[in-house]
């Protein structure tokens, strides 16, 4: 039977340098990996040609690169585009594509539902599903660039579905992954992570030497 590949979107620099340590590889790869799948948008792993053949031979054998599939999509007058990914596990993710003029903001997911319930939010009815890895985070961004091209959005907001902040550690890895000039090279000043108040897991965001624009969402007297 064949063995199932280890699928490495949303891996940072230093998770693809431990990948290639494992392999016996200098982990420099790694940095040489990370542009190819986040900057250059190369999935391919026999079109890297700044790795060895046989090395380009082991990642395709043991590695995949395998992005979140849109199952539906919804598209409105003034031009929003919403987006309902399917997840591996069957689990649904919405992402929203909203056009401004020369602004272009994508909505992203965190979580698939959301644990907090608040009344106003249809995806509190949900309940949490689960976590989104940082590779599904991430995912949802490189599957719309894949589509429409390098400007297909300008700013980022986690304001889909769930608290960012609950999804702590996955939070980190995609922030640092879309800032990284070998990255998605998103500018933090065009990222916002909109919460309910986790207060903290805000002071742990402060201190995380990330610097991505803080929304906080207020909705009662209380």
């Amino acid at each position: 039977m064949e063995t199932a590949r280890e699928n490495l979107l949303g891996k940072s620099i230093a998770e693809l340098e431990q990948v290639f340590v494992g392999l016996g590889q200098k982990p420099y790869h790694g940095r040489q990996l990370f542009k190819w799948l986040y900057r250059t948008r190369q999935y391919d792993f026999s079109l890297m040609t700044d790795l060895t053949k046989d090395l380009r031979s082991t990642l395709a054998e043991r590695f995949a690169f395998a992005l979140p599939e849109i199952a539906t999509e919804q598209t409105s007058a003034d031009g929003t585009r919403k987006f309902l990914f399917r997840l591996a596990d069957g689990n649904p993710v919405e992402t929203v594509l909203i056009p401004d003029g020369d602004r272009k903001t994508v909505c992203i997911s965190s979580q698939s539902g959301c644990a907090l319930g608040c009344r106003f939010c249809a995806t509190g009815t949900m309940g949490l599903l689960r976590h989104l890895t940082a590779g599904e985070i991430i995912g949802q961004l490189i599957v719309l660039r894949d589509r429409f091209g390098e400007r297909a959005f300008s700013n980022v907001v986690f304001m889909g579905m769930g608290e960012p902040l609950q999804n702590f550690r996955p939070l980190l890895t995609a922030l640092e992954i879309m800032s990284d000039p070998l990255g998605l090279q998103i500018a933090a000043k065009k990222i916002t992570v909109s919460t309910s108040g986790i207060t903290p897991k805000i002071r742990k965001l402060a201190d995380s030497g990330l610097k991505p624009r803080l929304a906080l969402s207020l909705h009662a007297a209380t």
